[in-house]
């Protein structure tokens, strides 16, 4: 159709002038290229209330390898489970709510809070402890690269600053790098808001002069940079993290870090629906 269009040719020009053969038309713009066709679907993605999670995707795509490329890493059951939390599809009170108007939209263990996928694995003391195993599992993964690499590695280093301690996740150099020792701190975060926030956010925390004298004693190097990887709870990956981590992390270790976060994420999901903690009653709503 698209290539009818654009031909130039009498015949083919009255064709195309008829109603029933005019270019299709979807959320009042006209579908003329199959470019065209994509950007309208993406902006509806973007637009809709599970899609807009997946914004910041496109940062880093190779950190979506696994959803392209077969892998042995996942079972079929796993690849269905993981791409269900990926697009948000998983059933809560917020998804029951949008199929009936009866259903209770709050969370069963904080009251007063939605009950969304986000707020499960992100704040709800229900997977508490799963949340910490993901964060954890996050961080050795990171650590065991790091020394296949040759680095030496601080693993939470316990910081005294004029605020308190500072723990960030991981201090690493290497000897044959130029005078460089790294400070990088871990960050599972929310599906709204760009990954490049937190990471900005962790920096600020962390690239101050207590944290600098520290690093340069025990490496015994003079320069000190200071980074996050950043991951949110739907396997987006922040661009800078990215940058941070180059020679470390490669194209495949990225899809690693993006597949384990979900899968975690899954299994916190499944643990929060089969215990039964619950806490004391909040007067105060967190949309």
């Amino acid at each position: 159709m698209c290539r009818l269009i654009g031909a130039n040719d009498t015949r083919t020009s009255m064709l195309i002038d008829q109603r029933d053969l005019a270019a299709p038309v979807i959320s009042g713009k006209t579908v003329s290229t199959s470019d065209s066709l994509v950007s309208i679907w993406r902006e509806k993605l973007d637009d809709s209330v599970d899609g807009k999670g997946l914004l910041f995707h496109r940062d880093v795509p190779e950190a979506h390898r696994w959803a392209r490329e077969p892998t042995r890493i996942l079972t079929g059951r796993d690849f269905v489970r993981v791409n269900h939390l990926r697009f948000n599809l998983l059933l809560t009170g917020q998804l029951k709510f949008r199929m009936c108007r009866q259903a209770n939209i709050f969370c069963p263990v904080c009251p007063n809070r939605p009950h969304t996928l986000g707020h499960i694995l992100q704040v709800c003391p229900r997977s508490h402890g799963p949340r910490i195993q993901r964060h954890n599992k996050i961080c050795e993964f990171v650590q065991k690269k790091l020394l296949e690499k040759g680095y030496e590695v601080l693993w939470e280093p316990h910081i005294k600053t004029g605020r308190g301690f500072l723990k960030p996740d991981l201090m690493y150099w290497k000897k044959e790098d130029p005078d460089i020792v790294r400070v990088l701190d871990i960050g599972i975060t929310s599906d709204s808001v760009r990954p490049s926030v937190p990471y900005l956010e962790k920096v600020k925390k962390y690239d101050i002069d207590s944290v600098r004298k520290f690093a340069q004693e025990v490496s015994a190097l003079d320069s000190v940079w200071v980074g996050a990887l950043i991951i949110n709870w739907r396997g987006a990956i922040a661009l800078d993290s990215k940058n941070f981590l180059k020679g470390v992390i490669d194209s495949r270790d990225w899809a690693i870090l993006s597949l384990r976060t979900l899968q975690y994420g899954v299994y916190s999901y499944d643990f929060w629906n089969k215990t039964t903690c619950t806490v004391e009653p909040v007067n105060e709503v967190d949309w």
